[in-house]
């Protein structure tokens, strides 16, 4: 399960992690929430759905945070079991 976020910059800036993931817990609560949503309300067969939700409750997930416009990077942080595996690295 991956969760993403596109950050634009007008200025040639490397993106860092987003705050929607890393900073502050409430808003990584409300991303892993908009994604059961949109989980869902997909089309997916109930097998899917199930093992995704599971994976996201369990904390178990990767987020992406994309580059666009001037910052051509992205930042990739894995989470097993609620703990961020490649942070700092």
């Amino acid at each position: 399960m991956t969760l993403w976020d596109n950050k634009y910059r007008t200025a040639n800036t490397p993106i860092k992690d987003s705050p929607t993931f890393k900073d502050d817990p409430k808003r990584l609560g409300n991303a892993k929430n908009q994604a059961l949503e949109a989980i869902e309300a997909s089309n997916l067969p109930l097998s899917q759905k199930a093992i995704m939700k599971q994976n996201i409750n369990d904390g178990n997930f990767t987020t992406v945070t994309v580059g666009d416009g001037n910052a051509a990077n992205s930042v990739i942080t894995i989470y097993r079991n609620h703990k961020c595996v490649n942070c700092g690295s």
